[in-house]
């Protein structure tokens, strides 16, 4: 299912997550929705990207009787179909290219599109750890410090900048 597999790239929810939100936890108006981060035991709510803006609209307009955002969650068989779906495209589309996993050290799998949610942000150089953090529903940045090395040498140099100015 691409909608799950967008939804989890562009939000960083952990599957489970993401396959037991209900469309009560989705407010269009404010495009906000309120994650349930099941590890921790709280929310995080996050303005909705538009592409799962518009992905969410569609899918609500599908069937507007249905609890569940992902309602594949109530049927395990067709859970697992999805899970397998989504590994079986990324072994199709070259990510578990036996030199990519003994690079990497692991095959890519439906929880790897959490990880490129944060190394996305990471990259940007926009956002801190504990950011990060919040985002990926950790309960401190210790889990997110392995993206740090992720951070751009620019906000480095602009630190670098920053303290020389200081040194007056």
């Amino acid at each position: 299912n691409y909608d799950l597999f967008e939804f989890i790239l562009y939000t960083g929810a952990r599957p489970d997550e993401a396959m037991s939100l209900p469309w009560a936890r989705v407010d269009f108006d404010r495009r906000v929705l309120s994650l349930r981060r099941n590890k921790v035991g709280r929310f995080t709510q996050m303005v909705i990207p538009n592409r799962i803006f518009e992905m969410l609209k569609r899918r609500r307009q599908d069937d507007p009787r249905i609890t569940w955002v992902f309602p594949e969650r109530d049927n395990p068989v067709e859970h697992r179909r999805i899970c397998r779906a989504i590994g079986n495209a990324m072994d199709a589309l070259g990510f578990n290219e036996p030199w990519k996993v003994e690079e990497m050290g692991g095959k890519a799998v439906m929880y790897s599109l959490r990880d490129t949610f944060a190394s996305r942000l990471a990259q940007s150089g926009k956002h801190t750890l504990q950011e990060i953090a919040l985002m990926m529903g950790h309960s401190s940045t210790k889990m997110t410090e392995k993206y740090a090395r992720l951070i751009p040498s620019h906000v480095a140099t602009n630190v670098a900048a920053t303290l020389d100015a200081l040194d007056v």
